[in-house]
């Protein structure tokens, strides 16, 4: 069972999240200007994915959407390049 898809809707859930929380807390303005890059921890989309019992994420980073979508996985984080 492939899911990529629906992986990639909950990373995106969670950088819209994590965006909003920095604008509110630091100005729309600043946000934009600062972040050229956005960062999560890998725990927060295992935990997310975790609760619709998805546990494996390993062949959603190896995959192309993962990539397609600026996203990249390193030292247990998920940045993408905005």
């Amino acid at each position: 069972k492939d899911n990529n898809e629906f992986l990639l809707f909950l990373l995106k859930q969670l950088f819209q999240e994590s965006l909003a929380f920095q604008r509110n807390r630091y100005g729309a303005d600043r946000v934009a200007s600062a972040a050229a890059a956005i960062k999560i921890s890998e725990e927060d989309l295992k935990s997310r994915a975790r609760q619709y019992s998805v546990l494996d994420l390993k062949q959603f980073y190896e995959s192309p959407l993962f990539r397609s979508h600026g996203f990249k996985y390193e030292d247990k984080f998920i940045t993408q390049v905005l």
